[in-house]
This record gives structure tokens, sequence and C-alpha cells, in this order.
């Protein structure tokens, strides 16, 4: 039991930076994954690829949903990470190593978004406007407490609303 318990810890702060692999291409995407799972854990579909794992009879699936290639010689890239958790105590624990891996803002007990290294849009006009990509986790209950959802994708906004989001402090 101690050593499941020591290998679910280890693994959870492996996982938690599977976050980082938002805009990765498929086969380098793949391989990753790879590193963290063996190969009967990894389920490939033409837009997600899927790692299962298993702590004790809780299940934790790792979804990474791939974007469509913005023309025709760029691979398909993550552009979000949804993890599904069965336990609850899983839950909790992976949640506090992905809000320790990036400085997260809490927007409220659900939301969170990180505006670290995304970069932003400036549109020349007619209207001339800034907008901003930022990293959003939103945490999503299942009305009957089965199953926690956390949702790690990419979002634009306005420079308005940036400039709101940075005057937060950052989540400890």
């Amino acid at each position: 039991m101690k050593s499941k318990l020591l290998l679910f810890f280890i693994f959870t702060f492996v996982l938690s930076k599977g976050q980082n692999l938002i805009d990765y291409e498929k086969n380098t995407l793949k391989h990753e994954l790879l590193k963290m799972f063996s190969k009967k854990e990894i389920e490939e579909k033409k837009d997600t690829i899927t790692a299962t794992y298993f702590v004790d009879s809780s299940k934790i699936e790792y979804k990474y949903y791939l974007g469509v290639p913005n023309d025709l010689d760029s691979a398909q890239t993550c552009n979000k990470v949804e993890i599904i958790y069965s336990c609850h105590k899983c839950f909790n624990q992976d949640l506090k190593s992905i809000l320790k891996v990036k400085r997260w803002k809490k927007l409220s007990e659900t939301e969170f978004v990180t505006l670290q290294n995304k970069g932003k849009i400036i549109y020349f006009g007619p209207p001339k406007k800034t907008e901003y990509i930022i990293e959003k986790l939103t945490i999503v209950f299942d009305p009957n407490w089965n199953d926690i959802k956390i949702n790690i994708q990419h979002q634009t906004i306005s420079k308005e609303e940036f400039k709101r989001y940075k005057k937060i402090k950052n989540y400890r």
C-alpha cells in the first residue's frame, strides 16, 4: 500500500506537468506521453490522444485534444487538456500540483488563469485592437459527484480583460 501511494504521488507530480503539453505537435505529444505511460495506456483517435491511469480502483483519464492545422504544412497541435478523475483525493492532490507549476490567478472557486508566456495578437484595423492569449483552467464538478474534470485550454481575451486579470494576485 505504501509503495502504491508513493508511486501515485511521484506520478501525480510528473503528470501535473501534462498541462505543459498544450501547443505540442501530435508526434511530439505522443513521444512525451510514452515517457509517462505505457503504450497500452494510450489510445489515439483522429482528434484526441487519451492516456488512462489507475490508482487502486480509481481511474484518471488525461485527454489531449488536437486542433486543426493552420495550413497544409503544419501538424495538429494540442490545444486543450482535459483530466477526468473518479477519485476526489487524486483530484485534490493533482490540482495542488498543477497550480504550483505556473503562476495561476484565481478568478473563482472553479476558474483560474495564467498570463505567463502566451502572447498577443494585434489587429491593425480598422478598428485597431489588441487581444491576448492566455491559459484558462476550469474545474467541472459532475452533479452526481461521480467525476471531476479539470480543463486547461487557451483563450483569447481583450486588452481590458488582460489588464484586469493582471491586477489579481497570484494564487498560492
